[in-house]
């Protein structure tokens, strides 16, 4: 019933002019939930330029000259949800907040649940 977990990537450029190619979508809209599932959240690229400059590309972009020590992050959202949130399995959503998939926050604050 939850969507897809999301994935966040961060490293480093390790040489000089590097070409970075950006291929992807749900940058301008995100991955949509049914049946009251909620939506999954906004995909995003920065690089950071070892000089303080930030690079935002589109979504599907190719970016030359790319010089080494430029940080890459990435946030991939993920899938929409199916189905209302509040309606998940209380003991598969504690298994999953103790073994680190959800939050505890979230797990209160996305499927109310107590504890």
């Amino acid at each position: 019933m939850r969507g897809g977990l999301g994935v966040e990537t961060d490293f480093l450029i390790g040489s000089e002019d590097t070409q970075v190619v950006i291929f992807g979508d749900g940058d301008f809209e995100p991955a949509f939930g049914l049946f009251g599932g909620h939506d999954s959240i906004l995909n995003t690229i920065e690089l950071t330029y070892p000089d303080g400059r930030k690079v935002v590309p589109k979504n599907k972009d190719l970016i030359l000259g790319v010089p080494k020590g430029t940080h890459y992050h990435q946030i991939a959202g993920g899938g929409g949800g199916y189905g209302k949130p509040e309606n998940r399995d209380r003991e598969k959503l504690k298994a999953e907040v103790r073994n680190g998939v959800i939050s505890p926050e979230s797990a209160r604050r996305v499927y109310g649940l107590d504890s």
